[in-house]
């Protein structure tokens, strides 16, 4: 599963950023891209930059998304990161942090019975979890999480030595999140608390 990103600012970083977004063995999917500049602007620098060249794919403006070959990428104008809609846009990582904001998915996408669940853990050993009513499951990066309706959200964290950390947010800080992403095989697995509220009917 590739990680949704949303990027703050198109400089030169920004735009390397995106063209990585290009090869899939990186696993990279940018939706957004927020700068103030106008979006001709930002459309010609990415397709033609002094230092990293061309861009391989086909590179046009298309009203408010900047399309690189087969892919649409929102551009927004916010000069309040606060106001930023990451969620609304499904984002899962926004500067260095994972977030678990669900907007998409049916209350009947939960198993109303408890059932396994099989993943292969980062060692590459069969594994599975029991999980409890109302719940679904998948990996992330290898690690697996569990959605469980609740009425706030709260992600409980099960680090592979044991100890338990609970995080009253929909959101691990970056030390977490960067664990996860590194795959270094220190969080054992999530739990999600995923607010009722926010599923659909």
């Amino acid at each position: 599963m590739a990680v949704r990103v949303g990027i703050n600012g198109f400089g030169r970083m920004g735009r390397a950023l995106l063209r990585l977004a290009q090869r899939p063995e990186f696993g990279i999917e940018v939706v957004a891209v927020n700068d103030l500049g106008s979006a001709e602007a930002l459309t010609r620098l990415f397709a033609r930059d002094s230092v990293y060249g061309r861009v391989a794919e086909p590179v046009r403006l298309d009203g408010e998304h900047l399309v690189v070959g087969d892919t649409r990428v929102q551009l927004l104008a916010e000069p309040e990161i606060k106001a930023l809609p990451w969620a609304e846009l499904g984002v899962d990582v926004s500067r260095g942090c994972l977030r678990f904001a669900p907007r998409l998915l049916h209350r009947s996408e939960f198993s109303a019975e408890g059932r396994p669940f099989a993943y292969v853990n980062l060692k590459g050993e069969d594994k599975t979890w029991d999980l409890p009513p109302d719940s679904l499951a998948f990996t992330y990066c290898q690690v697996p999480v569990c959605y469980t309706l609740a009425d706030a959200p709260v992600i409980t964290v099960e680090w592979a030595d044991g100890r338990k950390e609970f995080v009253r947010s929909d959101s691990l800080n970056a030390e977490i999140s960067s664990s996860i992403f590194s795959r270094r095989d220190e969080v054992a697995r999530l739990i999600v608390q995923v607010p009722r509220q926010a599923m659909r009917d």
